[in-house]
């Protein structure tokens, strides 16, 4: 039932799956899944990256090698905010809360699936030193 409500798109990253006649295609990410990973796509996502799509993404990279204070936290909210309003229309979104940890900045999304009207949270790391 999700699925006919939230759709199907190719899984990220892009991978193969073999069907029972041993037929090999692209995998499929269905329902909530498809959406978890469409946030992802877009917050790892660069503008200009996509050569039909300049636009598309999200920006914090650009960030991340600024100084953390309160206004490059703000930025990050904003940034990541925007993108999900202007590339996931089957979500609504309720808060953006960024916080730095221990080598990495972390975004928590918490958002409502329009069709569904369920809350749900994501957390995604973006890392500001190698390990």
């Amino acid at each position: 039932m999700e699925r006919d409500f939230l759709g199907c798109g190719w899984a990220h990253p892009l991978r193969l799956e073999e069907t029972e006649a041993q037929v090999r295609r692209l995998k499929l990410a269905c329902g909530l899944k498809s959406i978890e990973e469409s946030i992802r796509l877009i917050l790892r996502t660069r503008p200009g990256e996509r050569p039909r799509r300049p636009e598309f993404g999200c920006g914090v990279e650009d960030l991340l090698f600024s100084p953390i204070n309160t206004g490059l936290l703000s930025q990050v909210e904003q940034r990541v905010e925007e993108a999900l309003r202007r590339f996931e229309p089957r979500i609504e979104v309720e808060e953006v809360k960024a916080r730095a940890r221990e080598g990495r900045l972390e975004v928590e999304i918490f958002y409502r699936v329009r069709q569904t009207n369920s809350r749900h949270n994501l957390v995604y790391p973006f890392f500001l030193e190698e390990k």
